[in-house]
């Protein structure tokens, strides 16, 4: 994380963009590995 801040709120907002980044992130992991493949 570039600016991370010693919030509450920061970081619960901040677990929450991990979730959804993670959700997004895995199918473009899995779509580029399948593209290489």
């Amino acid at each position: 994380m570039a600016n991370e801040l010693d919030d509450g709120t920061h970081e619960t907002r901040r677990e929450e963009l991990g979730v959804t980044s993670a959700r997004n992130v895995l199918p473009c992991l899995r779509r580029k590995q399948s593209i290489t493949r």
